[in-house]
Protein backbone atom coordinates (compact mmCIF):
# COMPACT_ATOMS: atom_id res chain seq x y z
CA UNK A 1 0.00 0.00 0.00
CA UNK A 2 2.78 2.37 0.79
CA UNK A 3 4.83 1.50 -2.54
CA UNK A 4 1.37 2.22 -4.49
CA UNK A 5 1.05 5.60 -2.22
CA UNK A 6 4.46 6.55 -3.10
CA UNK A 7 4.42 5.68 -7.06
CA UNK A 8 0.68 7.79 -6.94
CA UNK A 9 2.78 10.82 -5.13
CA UNK A 10 5.42 10.79 -7.63
CA UNK A 11 3.36 10.50 -10.85
CA UNK A 12 3.03 9.04 -14.01
CA UNK A 13 5.52 6.84 -15.23
CA UNK A 14 7.43 6.57 -12.35
CA UNK A 15 8.75 3.06 -10.32
CA UNK A 16 9.82 1.89 -7.25
CA UNK A 17 13.73 2.45 -7.69
CA UNK A 18 17.20 1.56 -5.68
CA UNK A 19 17.19 -0.05 -2.23
CA UNK A 20 12.90 0.04 -2.37
CA UNK A 21 12.75 -2.16 -5.58
CA UNK A 22 15.56 -4.75 -4.53
CA UNK A 23 13.24 -5.24 -1.43
CA UNK A 24 10.24 -5.50 -3.34
CA UNK A 25 11.98 -8.43 -6.05
CA UNK A 26 13.57 -10.02 -2.95
CA UNK A 27 17.20 -9.05 -3.97
CA UNK A 28 17.84 -7.99 0.19
CA UNK A 29 15.30 -8.58 3.21
CA UNK A 30 15.47 -6.03 5.28
CA UNK A 31 13.10 -3.23 3.70
CA UNK A 32 14.25 0.53 3.85
CA UNK A 33 12.54 3.44 5.88
CA UNK A 34 12.99 5.81 2.58
CA UNK A 35 11.38 4.82 -0.43
CA UNK A 36 12.62 5.61 -3.68
CA UNK A 37 10.88 6.36 -6.97
CA UNK A 38 12.91 7.01 -10.57
CA UNK A 39 10.67 9.53 -12.72
CA UNK A 40 11.89 9.95 -16.24
CA UNK A 41 11.23 13.59 -15.90
CA UNK A 42 11.88 16.75 -13.74
CA UNK A 43 11.95 15.04 -9.80
CA UNK A 44 9.70 16.24 -7.51
CA UNK A 45 9.77 16.68 -3.51
CA UNK A 46 7.73 14.84 -1.30
CA UNK A 47 7.79 14.41 2.54
CA UNK A 48 9.68 10.83 3.66
CA UNK A 49 10.63 9.62 -0.24
CA UNK A 50 12.99 9.86 -2.29
CA UNK A 51 11.91 10.91 -5.77
CA UNK A 52 14.71 10.98 -7.64
CA UNK A 53 14.78 12.04 -11.75
CA UNK A 54 16.49 9.61 -14.73
CA UNK A 55 17.27 10.12 -17.92
CA UNK A 56 15.53 7.18 -19.37
CA UNK A 57 12.97 4.62 -18.13
CA UNK A 58 12.23 2.43 -20.93
CA UNK A 59 9.33 -0.24 -20.51
CA UNK A 60 12.12 -3.53 -20.58
CA UNK A 61 13.69 -1.74 -17.20
CA UNK A 62 9.88 -1.77 -15.43
CA UNK A 63 8.18 -5.08 -14.26
CA UNK A 64 4.95 -5.47 -12.25
CA UNK A 65 5.71 -7.19 -9.16
CA UNK A 66 2.59 -7.54 -6.55
CA UNK A 67 0.72 -4.71 -9.11
CA UNK A 68 3.31 -2.18 -8.55
CA UNK A 69 5.78 -0.73 -11.20
CA UNK A 70 9.11 -1.25 -10.11
CA UNK A 71 12.93 -1.27 -11.84
CA UNK A 72 14.26 -4.58 -12.75
CA UNK A 73 16.91 -6.57 -10.94
CA UNK A 74 18.94 -5.54 -14.29
CA UNK A 75 18.02 -1.98 -13.83
CA UNK A 76 18.14 -1.95 -9.82
CA UNK A 77 21.95 -3.24 -9.63
CA UNK A 78 22.74 -0.53 -12.33
CA UNK A 79 20.95 2.15 -10.00
CA UNK A 80 22.39 1.01 -7.02
CA UNK A 81 25.90 0.87 -8.12
CA UNK A 82 25.36 4.81 -9.18
CA UNK A 83 24.52 5.80 -5.44
CA UNK A 84 27.02 3.31 -3.71
CA UNK A 85 29.49 5.69 -1.49
CA UNK A 86 29.89 4.05 1.85
CA UNK A 87 30.68 0.47 2.98
CA UNK A 88 26.75 -0.54 4.06
CA UNK A 89 25.74 0.77 0.03
CA UNK A 90 28.52 -1.21 -1.09
CA UNK A 91 27.28 -4.25 1.06
CA UNK A 92 23.94 -3.86 -0.30
CA UNK A 93 24.92 -3.40 -3.43
CA UNK A 94 26.68 -6.43 -3.41
CA UNK A 95 23.85 -8.33 -1.65
CA UNK A 96 21.15 -7.27 -4.62
CA UNK A 97 24.16 -8.66 -7.00
CA UNK A 98 24.26 -11.77 -5.38
CA UNK A 99 20.14 -12.56 -5.13
CA UNK A 100 19.52 -11.36 -8.54
CA UNK A 101 22.74 -13.43 -9.89
CA UNK A 102 20.84 -16.67 -7.89
CA UNK A 103 17.48 -15.54 -9.79
CA UNK A 104 18.87 -14.58 -13.24
CA UNK A 105 22.03 -16.41 -14.18
CA UNK A 106 22.47 -14.04 -16.98
CA UNK A 107 22.35 -11.20 -14.72
CA UNK A 108 25.72 -10.53 -14.15
CA UNK A 109 26.84 -11.29 -18.35
CA UNK A 110 24.34 -8.67 -19.04
CA UNK A 111 26.30 -6.11 -16.68
CA UNK A 112 29.39 -7.36 -17.95
CA UNK A 113 28.21 -6.51 -21.58
CA UNK A 114 27.26 -2.82 -20.61
CA UNK A 115 30.47 -2.29 -18.58
CA UNK A 116 31.94 -3.49 -21.34
CA UNK A 117 30.39 -1.36 -24.36
CA UNK A 118 30.35 1.56 -22.02
CA UNK A 119 33.13 4.53 -21.18
CA UNK A 120 32.48 4.23 -17.58
CA UNK A 121 29.41 5.63 -15.70
CA UNK A 122 28.60 6.59 -11.99
CA UNK A 123 29.14 3.51 -10.22
CA UNK A 124 30.95 1.32 -12.77
CA UNK A 125 34.08 0.80 -11.40
CA UNK A 126 32.54 -0.67 -7.86
CA UNK A 127 30.24 -2.59 -10.51
CA UNK A 128 32.73 -4.00 -12.30
CA UNK A 129 34.60 -5.54 -9.14
CA UNK A 130 31.81 -7.16 -7.89
CA UNK A 131 30.30 -8.55 -11.77
CA UNK A 132 33.58 -10.04 -11.84
CA UNK A 133 32.70 -12.72 -9.55
CA UNK A 134 29.56 -13.96 -11.22
CA UNK A 135 30.54 -13.92 -14.18
CA UNK A 136 31.15 -17.50 -16.02
CA UNK A 137 34.87 -18.16 -16.69
CA UNK A 138 35.52 -15.39 -14.19
CA UNK A 139 35.98 -17.89 -11.69
CA UNK A 140 37.46 -21.76 -11.10
CA UNK A 141 34.95 -24.35 -10.82
CA UNK A 142 34.67 -26.16 -7.68
CA UNK A 143 37.23 -28.93 -8.52
CA UNK A 144 39.39 -26.29 -10.27
CA UNK A 145 39.42 -24.17 -6.80
CA UNK A 146 40.56 -27.39 -5.10
CA UNK A 147 43.02 -27.90 -7.26
CA UNK A 148 44.25 -24.64 -7.54
CA UNK A 149 44.32 -24.21 -3.78
CA UNK A 150 46.85 -27.42 -3.40
CA UNK A 151 48.48 -26.25 -5.80
CA UNK A 152 49.24 -22.79 -4.13
CA UNK A 153 49.92 -24.99 -1.21
CA UNK A 154 52.82 -26.45 -2.36
CA UNK A 155 54.31 -23.50 -4.13
CA UNK A 156 54.28 -21.69 -1.09
CA UNK A 157 55.35 -24.02 1.31
CA UNK A 158 52.38 -24.93 3.19
CA UNK A 159 51.62 -27.92 4.69
CA UNK A 160 49.77 -30.01 2.97
CA UNK A 161 46.62 -30.47 4.18
CA UNK A 162 43.41 -33.19 4.03
CA UNK A 163 40.67 -32.36 1.53
CA UNK A 164 36.97 -33.53 1.50
CA UNK A 165 36.98 -35.02 4.78
CA UNK A 166 34.75 -35.08 8.06
CA UNK A 167 35.51 -32.95 11.26
CA UNK A 168 32.75 -32.48 14.29
CA UNK A 169 29.93 -34.54 11.67
CA UNK A 170 30.80 -31.99 8.74
CA UNK A 171 32.04 -32.43 5.75
CA UNK A 172 34.72 -29.63 4.99
CA UNK A 173 36.75 -28.86 2.29
CA UNK A 174 40.57 -29.13 3.79
CA UNK A 175 41.80 -29.55 7.11
CA UNK A 176 45.02 -29.49 9.32
CA UNK A 177 43.84 -31.45 11.66
CA UNK A 178 46.78 -31.28 14.12
CA UNK A 179 47.00 -27.56 13.53
CA UNK A 180 43.02 -27.44 13.88
CA UNK A 181 42.62 -25.64 11.15
CA UNK A 182 39.51 -25.63 8.45
CA UNK A 183 39.12 -23.97 5.20
CA UNK A 184 36.37 -23.80 2.72
CA UNK A 185 36.47 -23.22 -0.48
CA UNK A 186 33.74 -21.40 -1.56
CA UNK A 187 32.56 -20.69 -5.05
CA UNK A 188 29.54 -18.63 -5.77
CA UNK A 189 27.82 -21.92 -7.22
CA UNK A 190 27.10 -23.38 -4.13
CA UNK A 191 27.10 -20.45 -2.05
CA UNK A 192 24.72 -17.76 -3.64
CA UNK A 193 21.87 -17.55 -1.68
CA UNK A 194 20.51 -16.91 2.21
CA UNK A 195 19.72 -20.41 3.34
CA UNK A 196 23.27 -21.32 2.23
CA UNK A 197 24.88 -18.63 3.90
CA UNK A 198 23.04 -19.11 7.32
CA UNK A 199 23.77 -22.85 6.95
CA UNK A 200 27.62 -21.47 6.64
CA UNK A 201 27.87 -19.41 9.14
CA UNK A 202 26.04 -21.92 11.63
CA UNK A 203 28.82 -24.25 10.60
CA UNK A 204 31.61 -22.25 11.07
CA UNK A 205 30.70 -21.45 14.61
CA UNK A 206 29.85 -25.23 15.18
CA UNK A 207 33.48 -25.96 14.41
CA UNK A 208 34.90 -22.64 16.28
CA UNK A 209 33.10 -24.14 19.35
CA UNK A 210 34.57 -27.23 18.76
CA UNK A 211 38.11 -25.91 19.22
CA UNK A 212 38.72 -25.53 15.31
CA UNK A 213 39.64 -22.29 13.21
CA UNK A 214 37.57 -21.93 9.89
CA UNK A 215 38.41 -19.91 7.05
CA UNK A 216 36.52 -19.42 3.51
CA UNK A 217 38.63 -18.82 0.28
CA UNK A 218 37.64 -17.65 -2.86
CA UNK A 219 38.84 -17.74 -6.39
CA UNK A 220 39.02 -14.09 -6.09
CA UNK A 221 41.81 -14.68 -3.37
CA UNK A 222 43.89 -17.03 -4.80
CA UNK A 223 44.05 -15.76 -8.29
CA UNK A 224 44.51 -11.64 -6.74
CA UNK A 225 46.40 -12.20 -3.95
CA UNK A 226 47.80 -15.63 -3.18
CA UNK A 227 51.06 -14.13 -0.71
CA UNK A 228 48.98 -12.87 1.27
CA UNK A 229 46.67 -15.94 1.55
CA UNK A 230 49.49 -17.79 2.36
CA UNK A 231 51.22 -15.49 4.68
CA UNK A 232 47.26 -15.67 6.93
CA UNK A 233 46.82 -19.16 6.12
CA UNK A 234 50.22 -19.88 7.65
CA UNK A 235 50.08 -17.76 10.87
CA UNK A 236 47.18 -19.58 11.51
CA UNK A 237 49.06 -22.96 11.41
CA UNK A 238 51.85 -21.39 13.64
CA UNK A 239 54.60 -21.81 11.22
CA UNK A 240 57.71 -19.82 11.95
CA UNK A 241 58.15 -17.97 9.57
CA UNK A 242 54.86 -17.05 7.33
CA UNK A 243 56.25 -13.71 6.10
CA UNK A 244 57.89 -15.54 3.88
CA UNK A 245 55.90 -17.84 2.48
CA UNK A 246 55.02 -16.71 -1.61
CA UNK A 247 58.05 -15.83 -2.36
CA UNK A 248 59.57 -17.30 -5.07
CA UNK A 249 63.48 -17.82 -4.84
CA UNK A 250 65.82 -17.23 -7.50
Amino acid sequence: MLLQCALLAAGSGGAISRASAAHLLGLIQFEPKVISVAVPRRSIRRPGLDIHSVKYLPPRHVKRVERIDCTTPFRTVLDLAAVTRTSAEYKLLRRALRQGAVKDKRLAARLADVLEASKGFRGSRILAELVDEHVPGAVLSRSELEEAFLDLCREGGLPIPETNTMVEGCEVDVLWRFERVVAELDTYDYHGDVLSFERDRERDTHLTVAGYRPIRITPRRIQGEPEKLLRQTGILLGLPHPARLGRRQG
